[in-house]
């Protein structure tokens, strides 16, 4: 004798809310997270924060240098122009990188190569180092992502309010050495549209 209708209803969302819970804990073992039904991508989040100590000596090494510089900001600055002079890769051929369309932050490093995603997880890990209690977000456009972070601002400044805080945005993709609150004007287009996704970090 089979189930009736609603025995088989009920055995059903029960199944697919299993599925799904194991779907999520295996994407966050593996450091990856879903976005709505069809998109799955890195979690930059959780990497940001699984690789700050492994970063710690590089974050000690730039001390130094930024002390040099006049204010926070310059300091930030100095920060992502660094990054910015690393070449751009896309990451997506197997015989020069993984083929996964990310590496990690210390894979960043010792290929000296990334794309928009690598170095702002890796631009993120390092500024908790260095400037702790400053509030950071990762911000998401079609095909591109930057940071949002919460500094004064300054005249010119292309700014994003996130729950009800102002963060000024900053893209260290480079290869141009893009400086603290300036964007391309396609990222400002998808920006204004409110086409685009964050995280907290």
């Amino acid at each position: 004798k089979g189930l009736s209708q609603s025995e088989f209803s009920q055995l059903e969302t029960w199944l697919k809310g299993e599925q799904q819970k194991l779907y999520e804990r295996y994407l966050k073992a593996k450091f990856y997270k879903s976005y709505g039904d069809n998109m799955v991508m890195p979690d930059h989040v959780a990497i940001a924060r699984r690789y700050q100590k492994a970063l710690m000596p590089v974050a000690q090494a730039l001390r130094g240098p930024l002390a040099q510089q006049p204010t926070r900001r310059a300091q930030i600055e100095y920060v992502m122009q660094w990054l910015q002079t690393m070449p751009y890769d896309l990451l997506q051929n197997r015989y020069t990188s993984s083929g996964a369309g990310f590496q990690t932050p210390l894979g960043l490093l010792a290929t000296n190569k990334g794309d928009c995603d690598t170095k702002m997880t890796t631009m993120a890990a390092l500024m908790r180092l260095l400037w702790p209690n400053t509030k950071i977000a990762f911000v998401y456009i079609p095909q591109h992502a930057l940071l949002a972070l919460d500094v004064p601002a300054e005249a010119g400044d292309m700014l994003l309010t996130l729950e009800g805080r102002r963060y000024v945005l900053a893209d260290v993709t480079g290869p141009a050495m893009s400086p603290l609150g300036d964007i391309s004007n396609e990222t400002k287009h998808y920006l204004q549209r409110r086409s685009y996704q964050y995280a907290l970090f």
